[in-house]
């Protein structure tokens, strides 16, 4: 028994995976600036906590 999983299970998983990050992409390149202000924001936030 390996320890690895299966093949017929990382297939599928990478296909979703790579599906989610273009998609994402996709959403940061026609929201850029709204994704950069909320993590200038969100920065800015949690650096005042820390």
């Amino acid at each position: 028994m390996s320890s690895y999983p299966p093949r017929n299970l990382l297939l599928p998983l990478g296909v979703v995976f790579s599906q989610l990050m273009s998609q994402m992409l996709h959403v940061e390149r026609d929201y850029h600036p709204l994704v950069w202000t909320t993590q200038k924001l969100t920065a800015r936030l949690t650096g005042s906590f820390y």
